[in-house]
């Protein structure tokens, strides 16, 4: 068995049939909308993510002392 075969025309087939199932597969759309979906979701975690850092010194720090001060002056009372 030859693997060029007359002329090349082994070599051929498989290029055409190469060139075909890629063309086939570039024009596939099936999975376009989950990777919309990954990329959305990957946004969200990240915003959530960034929004938590940002607040976090505000509702931790200063809402610990404040509920503090708070728990302390009722307990004067």
């Amino acid at each position: 068995m030859d693997v060029v075969g007359v002329k090349g025309t082994a070599m051929k087939t498989i290029c055409s049939s190469l060139k075909a199932r890629f063309v086939g597969f570039t024009q596939k759309e099936d999975g376009a909308v989950t990777v919309d979906w990954v990329v959305l979701t990957a946004a969200v975690c990240g915003l959530a993510i960034i929004i938590v850092n940002v607040l976090q010194p505000a509702l931790f720090d200063d809402g610990g002392s404040a509920i503090a001060a708070y728990v302390s002056e009722a307990a004067q009372r």
